[in-house]
């Protein structure tokens, strides 16, 4: 009876040992994936403050730059409905005299903010990193710059330019 009792005891312990070696495994792996994840956003990131990202957001600045009246009619309205906003940037962003730089810079901005959107939705990136980062970011930066994207959508009759960036602002605001 009692090299049972010693029998089932060691099992038990054995038993044990195991179920604490799976957990261990899988509390491991996610720590890794933790990390990993940690890692990929801040890259992204990281990204975002390269001199490739200034150089493109710059000429878009260049834009504003350039219309100093708008601004000033704005500043003077005090506010601006979203339709007179967007028609003006439909009608003076194709005449802008580097259109084609800031053409070429909105479809490099679009691919970062697809692949930003896709690591935040994929999970690949830790969520709650990058929207801390990008959301306070894209609240403005999507709606100045959306009607940017739709013209260069109507110029070649698309509408996947912007659309991960306005994805992602829309998930940061709860819509």
């Amino acid at each position: 009876m009692k090299s049972m009792n010693w029998d089932l005891a060691l099992k038990l312990v054995a038993t044990g040992i195991a179920l604490f070696g799976v957990w261990k495994y899988f509390d491991d792996r996610e720590h890794a994936r933790i990390s990993e994840a940690r890692k990929a956003s801040l890259a992204v990131i990281d990204e975002y403050s390269s001199a490739e990202m200034i150089a493109i957001r710059r000429s878009l600045v260049g834009f504003w730059q350039d219309n100093q009246k708008f601004i000033a009619f704005i500043r003077k309205a005090d506010k601006i409905g979203k339709r007179e906003y967007n028609n003006f940037i439909l009608r003076a962003l194709p005449r802008y005299k580097d259109f084609e730089t800031v053409r070429e810079n909105l479809y490099l901005l679009s691919n970062y903010y697809d692949r930003l959107y896709y690591c935040r939705d994929s999970e690949v990136c830790d969520r709650q990193l990058l929207d801390r980062f990008n959301c306070p970011i894209l609240a403005n930066f999507a709606i100045v710059y959306g009607p940017f994207f739709d013209v260069i959508n109507r110029t070649i009759h698309s509408s996947h330019y912007g659309k991960s960036m306005r994805d992602y602002a829309n998930a940061c605001s709860g819509a």
